[in-house]
């Protein structure tokens, strides 16, 4: 159960929502980095800040320090698992939705519809028929993707830098700050498998997330119909946030 699991979780592509927004192509958001260069001296160690051309002001410090302060999000997604055994990628489609204090719902409509929920250290799930539970503490391959999206939405920048090593670009483009964020799992025990996981957006728009496996197989996941400023209402949190009476 527990690569299915994962792979359930990296279509979530994870929380990266965790939440998109504003309809940005993929396309766009890569043509904002293509000029990028690394600044001569890291932020932190083990953390190289990028910048671009375009004279970006913006930081990894207050690009976090930004998303601390939404109060949620919903964004419409579209997912694509590339998988190296499959000549065509696997797509599924739905809707995201992120609460303050890291709440995080991923309903998706196609092909088959599944709910998935993380709130505090327990992500839930439903199904068809099939409904479970895991405790993320208990299994860090599946907490890593969850934290990737999750810890960036909160603006939590200590715990991102506890558990991945952090390139940073940023770009400006018609007075907008677009940015890219890449994380490297630092636990050794993920390493054989997963490469990097890559958030890109505009200040607060996010727009796409990837993830590379070491086997070649990604998943990305693109956003669109996105609501920045999202405030839900106490119904609407016992409602979304919780799995259907079996």
């Amino acid at each position: 159960m527990a690569r299915p699991l994962v792979i359930l979780v990296v279509s979530l592509s994870t929380l990266a929502s965790l939440s998109t927004l504003v309809s940005l192509s993929a396309l766009a958001s890569l043509s904002a980095f293509s000029s990028l260069s690394l600044f001569s001296s890291p932020a932190q160690a083990g953390e190289r800040a990028i910048s671009g051309t375009g004279g970006s002001s913006l930081g990894l410090e207050s690009l976090l320090e930004r998303f601390s302060r939404v109060p949620g999000l919903e964004a419409v997604f579209r997912e694509e698992k590339s998988l190296t055994l499959l000549r065509e990628p696997l797509i599924s489609r739905g809707r995201l939705y992120y609460a303050a204090a890291g709440r995080l719902a991923r309903y998706t409509e196609e092909p088959v519809d599944s709910l998935l929920l993380v709130e505090g250290e327990r992500l839930s799930y439903a199904s068809g028929g099939e409904r479970g539970a895991i405790d993320l503490d208990s299994n860090p391959a599946v907490r890593v993707f969850v934290d990737s999206f999750r810890l960036l939405l909160k603006g939590d920048l200590p715990r991102l830098r506890e558990r991945f090593e952090i390139d940073f670009a940023s770009a400006s483009e018609s007075g907008r700050d677009g940015w890219r964020v890449r994380l490297i799992p630092r636990d050794p025990s993920l390493s054989g498998f997963l490469s990097s996981i890559q958030i890109e957006g505009r200040e607060l728009l996010l727009s796409q997330l990837r993830i590379l496996e070491k086997s070649g197989d990604e998943t990305a996941m693109f956003f669109s119909s996105v609501q920045v400023d999202r405030r839900f209402k106490r119904e609407e949190l016992d409602s979304l946030f919780r799995l259907p009476a079996p």
